[in-house]
C-alpha cells in the first residue's frame, strides 16, 4: 500500500523531532510543510551527517533521472540539488532514511 504524501510528510517529522536536542521545544513545534517548503526539507537535510546528505542527493539524481556524466564530475550531483522540488527532495530523504519504499 503507497503511503499518502500526509503520512510521508508525519515520518519525517518524526525522524526530524527524533534528531533534535530539545525534546520539549520539537513537541509544541507545528509539523514542517517539507512537501512544499524548500526551507523545511533544506534544514531536515541539513541535520543528518555529510554521508547521508551526499547519499541522499545521489538517490536525488536518480530520482530525476539526470544524465550519467563522468564519475569524476559533480556536475550531476549540483544539478540534483539545484533543480529538485520539495516534494522531490523528500522522496530522496525518505527512501534514503528507510522511512518509506
Amino acid at each position: 500500500m503507497q503511503m499518502t504524501q500526509e503520512e510521508k510528510r508525519i515520518k519525517l517529522a518524526k525522524y526530524a523531532f527524533s534528531q533534535t536536542q530539545d525534546q520539549e521545544w520539537a513537541l509544541v513545534r507545528p509539523l514542517p510543510d517539507y512537501f512544499n517548503d524548500l526551507n523545511a526539507v533544506h534544514e531536515l537535510w541539513t541535520s543528518l551527517p555529510r554521508v547521508t546528505r551526499l547519499i541522499v542527493v545521489a538517490r536525488l539524481a536518480k530520482i530525476l533521472k539526470l544524465p550519467k556524466k563522468n564519475q569524476n564530475e559533480i556536475g550531476e550531483l549540483e544539478e540534483a540539488l539545484f533543480s529538485a522540488t520539495a516534494a522531490k527532495r523528500c522522496e530522496a530523504l525518505g527512501l534514503t532514511l528507510n522511512l518509506w519504499t
